[in-house]
């Protein structure tokens, strides 16, 4: 477990986790792809899901979950969540106009409080379980931990650009980047689907005081 925790973190990038990686930022900043409908974000996830898969990743190995990993993975969830929605829900009103954030969101989204609440338990399920497969999953063993957070992090600040202020984006990156490194960590002990159990209940945390502070709920 140390040997292997040490080698990725010492892990010099390798072209095929680059390649990824960029690949999926790339697919994110032409033209900004949300802005492209949901043909756009299909193709963009459908990168995180080809590249693990074209890379033969042991998916057998991956999924395996016991109790220890569970009771881990709604820990760390608890924890990260508790922490974050905290930070959001005291300091997010002071970085951000909250009217204009929502109108933001209404604007390229073209939000409803029903589609909002659709869209938020599809990220809280589906798209945490896609970035843990290609960040964690892929990404983590073929660049290291730190590179796999970093891209990670910076993927969030390139989709939430133009959303909020410039520095309320780069926050909300710097919180992202430690999650990144902590659900690695969940990851290499317990399995990927803790590290996705653990990531699903934060953004359930986080998603849910974002929809009460903007007004949504």
């Amino acid at each position: 477990m140390a040997d292997k925790l040490r080698n990725l973190f010492l892990l010099s990038p390798r072209s095929k986790g680059f390649f990824a990686a960029l690949l999926l930022l790339a697919f994110a900043v032409s033209g900004h792809f949300l802005e492209h409908g949901w043909l756009g974000r299909g193709l963009y996830k459908f990168v995180m899901i080809f590249f693990p898969l074209a890379a033969g990743i042991e998916l057998k190995r991956q999924f395996k979950i016991d109790r220890r990993g569970l009771i881990i993975a709604i820990a760390s969830g608890i924890f990260l969540g508790a922490i974050a929605g905290t930070l959001i829900y005291f300091l997010l009103p002071h970085f951000a106009n909250l009217s204009e954030l929502k109108n933001s969101f209404d604007s390229r989204y073209h939000y409803t409080t029903c589609t909002v609440i659709i869209a938020s338990l599809l990220i809280a399920g589906i798209n945490s379980f896609l970035e843990e497969f290609f960040y964690r999953g892929f990404l983590d063993d073929r660049a290291g931990i730190p590179v796999s957070a970093f891209i990670f992090a910076l993927q969030h600040v390139v989709v939430l650009w133009g959303l909020a202020g410039s520095l309320t984006v780069i926050l909300a990156g710097l919180i992202v980047f430690p999650a990144g490194i902590l659900w690695s960590l969940v990851r290499l002990r317990c399995g990927l689907i803790s590290a996705w159990i653990s990531h699903l209940l934060t953004d359930i945390f986080l998603l849910g005081i974002g929809l009460l502070l903007l007004g949504y709920i």
